[in-house]
C-alpha cells in the first residue's frame, strides 16, 4: 500500500510540473488585453458662476467620490530584454460610465444652500502607453504610464431648488470636452498558460479640465460652469492573450 501511496504521489507531482505554464524567457511578441471593474473618480471644484457684473452664484461640489464603471482595450508589442524583464509598447482605450457629480448653490454668495444640482460624466480616452514587467513562471508584476486623448462627456445637468426656497434654474446643455489625458498604473498578472494570464490592475487617469459652456437663467446668459480637473482610480480585472 505504501508503495502504491508513494507512485501516486510521483505521478501527480509529475502531471502538476508537466501543466505548469512555462514563461516566454527570451522572445518577443504580441498581446491583446481586456479589462473591467470599477473608478472612483473627483469630479468638480467649488466655481463662480457669474450673473452680473457684481453679482454670482456659488456652486459648491459636495467633496464626495463618484463610483462609476469602467471597461478597457489594449494591446500591443512586448519585448524580451532578458529573461526577466520585457518591456511592452502599445494602444490603451478606456470607456468609463455612471459618473456623477452633485452638490449645492449658494445664490449671490449666501452662507444657506438654495438649491442643489447635479450632471453625468462619461469619458472615452485613447492611450499610447508603455509598460515593464518582470516575468517569473507563475506571476508578472508591472507597472506602466501612458499619455493621449480624453473625450469628456458631461450631460444631464439637473438643479432642484430646496423646500420653502425660491431659487432661480440654471441650464447647462451637454457638452463634449478633448483634453491631453495621462495615465498610471501598477498591475500584477497570474500566468494560466504560456500564452493567457489573468490578474488585476490599479490605474490612476487624469483626464484633464473639464467645463460646461455658457449657460442659461430665465433666457439670459450667465457664465460658463468651470468643473476643474477631472481623475479617476480604477480597479480592473483583466485578462490577457499573448502571442
Amino acid at each position: 500500500m505504501q508503495k502504491w501511496t508513494i507512485l501516486l504521489i510521483g505521478l501527480f507531482g509529475f502531471g502538476v510540473a508537466q501543466a505548469a505554464p512555462a514563461a516566454k524567457a527570451d522572445t518577443d511578441g504580441y498581446y491583446l488585453a481586456v479589462g473591467a471593474g470599477a473608478t472612483a473618480s473627483k469630479l468638480g471644484e467649488n466655481q463662480s458662476v457669474a450673473l452680473a457684473p457684481s453679482a454670482s452664484d456659488q456652486f459648491v461640489t459636495n467633496g464626495q467620490t463618484s463610483w462609476g464603471g469602467a471597461v478597457n482595450l489594449a494591446g500591443g508589442k512586448y519585448f524580451a530584454l532578458n529573461k526577466r524583464i520585457v518591456v511592452g509598447l502599445g494602444l490603451s482605450a478606456y470607456q468609463t460610465f455612471l459618473n456623477q457629480a452633485n452638490g449645492n448653490v449658494h445664490e449671490l454668495d449666501l452662507p444657506d444652500p438654495s438649491s442643489n444640482y447635479q450632471y453625468n460624466v462619461n469619458t472615452t480616452a485613447l492611450f499610447a502607453e508603455t509598460s515593464i514587467a518582470i516575468r517569473t513562471k507563475w506571476v508578472e508584476p508591472y507597472v506602466k504610464f501612458g499619455m493621449g486623448w480624453a473625450g469628456n462627456h458631461l450631460s444631464d445637468f439637473s438643479q432642484t431648488a430646496l423646500p420653502g426656497v425660491a431659487s432661480p434654474t440654471f441650464n447647462y446643455g451637454d457638452v463634449m470636452r478633448n483634453n491631453f489625458s495621462y495615465e498610471m498604473g501598477v498591475g500584477l498578472m497570474v500566468n494560466v498558460t504560456a500564452h493567457l494570464a489573468i490578474g488585476v490592475e490599479y490605474d490612476y487617469l487624469n483626464f484633464g479640465n473639464v467645463a460646461f459652456q455658457t449657460g442659461q437663467i430665465a433666457n439670459a446668459d450667465v457664465g460658463a460652469l468651470k468643473v476643474g480637473a477631472l481623475t479617476e482610480q480604477l480597479i480592473l480585472a483583466r485578462m490577457v492573450y499573448r502571442v
